[in-house]
C-alpha cells in the first residue's frame, strides 16, 4: 500500500515523499525493550521521554505516534541523521518496518511524528509499547 509518510519537527509535520508502509502490527507479543529501530540503530525506552499518539489534522481517520527524544536518543537520532537527507530513513517496530519517509532536511528537535495512515488503536498500541515507565 503506498502512503503519505511524514516525519514532523514538533507540530509542524516536514513534506516527505510517499513511500511503502505497511498499517497491521501483530502488536500481541510482549518485550521487554521497545523494540524501535531507525535505520537498524535500536533505540530503547531509555532513549525516549515520551511517544504518544495523535490525529491527522487535515486527514481525519488517521493517527501518527509522536515520540520526544531523552538526551541520549536525541543524539542518535542527531547522528543517524547527518548523511541521510535526501535517503529513506527506515523505521521499524518489533522488526516489522511501520514507515519509511525520504528525511527532507534535519530535523533539530528532540520531537518527531511518524505518520503513514496509522488506525487509531494502532497509533496507541505503538506509542504505549513505546512509551518508558517512570517511577
Amino acid at each position: 500500500m503506498r502512503t503519505g509518510i511524514a516525519i514532523g519537527l514538533g507540530l509542524s509535520i516536514l513534506s516527505l515523499a510517499s513511500c511503502q508502509s505497511t498499517s497491521t502490527l501483530d502488536m500481541e507479543q510482549k518485550q521487554v525493550h521497545s523494540g524501535l529501530s531507525i535505520n537498524d540503530i535500536s533505540f530503547s525506552t531509555d532513549d525516549l521521554i515520551k511517544a504518544y499518539p495523535g490525529s491527522e489534522k487535515y486527514n481525519p481517520g488517521r493517527y501518527f505516534i509522536a515520540l520526544i527524544f531523552s538526551e541520549s536518543g536525541e543524539m542518535k537520532f542527531q547522528k543517524l541523521q547527518r548523511d541521510m537527507v535526501g535517503k529513506p530513513l527506515t523505521i521499524k517496530f518489533d522488526a516489522k518496518i511501520i514507515s519509511s519517509p525520504i528525511l527532507v532536511e534535519i530535523i533539530p528537535d528532540n520531537e518527531v511524528q511518524i505518520s503513514g495512515g496509522f488506525t487509531e488503536e494502532e497509533a496507541q498500541r505503538i506509542a504505549g509499547r513505546l512509551s518508558p515507565t517512570k517511577n
